[in-house]
């Protein structure tokens, strides 16, 4: 598996994610973000102090597609508009800040088992229809970036790049339920693996997972 040269592909594909932005040869409608919102969501990622609960609440529902336009009332739903007990998420949200430290410090180095762990700690109080991939989205931040961000489109794109097929060729199961444990570990750690293998880090950064995804939704293999 050759690694691909990082700066080329976000060159290609990143520009996309963003409105206003036409979209390469071979990518059909995009449900593209707005620069003041990405730029937003960037800086919690970079905030170098534990996040309020607030900012944990934005940083879910940028995930869930539902963070249109800032300062508005947050929407508690998945994105695929079921709704999420707001007062649950919250008390969730609030314990997950106060294993934050914890759980920095076990990422920095993680094998499987340390993954399973860190995983696990994550599931108490964890409200209904917050599922795995909604979990793993919060390790991204959590730790800052040690953990890499989980999306089925970059997932696509990934194992399309290693085969040297379209996306569109690449079949993805649905993120196993946040209670198969197991199951969400190995999906996440082949992302990681492939992640490392083409890219060379796991710790990737917001200009490469918006290309990720933007390539994920492609019909045309990148060739470059």
């Amino acid at each position: 598996m050759s690694k691909i040269n990082e700066k080329d592909f976000i060159e290609t594909y990143e520009k996309a994610y963003f409105k206003g932005n036409s979209k390469p040869d071979g990518i059909p409608r995009l449900n593209q973000t707005s620069c003041e919102i990405e730029t937003y969501i960037e800086s919690l990622l970079n905030k170098p102090e534990e996040y309020t609960t607030q900012e944990l609440l934005e940083i879910v529902s940028w995930k869930a597609g539902n963070l249109k336009e800032l300062g508005q009332p947050i929407k508690c739903s998945t994105g695929y508009g079921i709704s999420i007990n707001k007062e649950q998420l919250e008390k969730y949200l609030a314990s997950i800040n106060q294993k934050a430290d914890d759980i920095r410090n076990k990422a920095k180095n993680p094998d499987n088992a340390t993954l399973l762990d860190i995983y696990t700690n994550m599931l108490p109080e964890v409200p209904k229809y917050f599922g795995s991939v909604y979990i793993l989205n919060l390790l991204y931040f959590i730790t800052k970036r040690q953990l890499p961000i989980y999306d089925k489109f970059a997932h696509k794109a990934l194992i399309a790049l290693s085969t040297g097929v379209a996306p569109s060729e690449v079949t993805v199961k649905p993120a196993p339920a946040k209670g198969s444990k197991k199951s969400v570990i190995k999906m996440y750690t082949e992302y990681i693996h492939l992640l490392e293998n083409l890219f060379g880090q796991k710790a990737i950064g917001r200009s490469l997972d918006r290309a990720l995804w933007v390539y994920g939704h492609s019909k045309i293999a990148y060739t470059k």
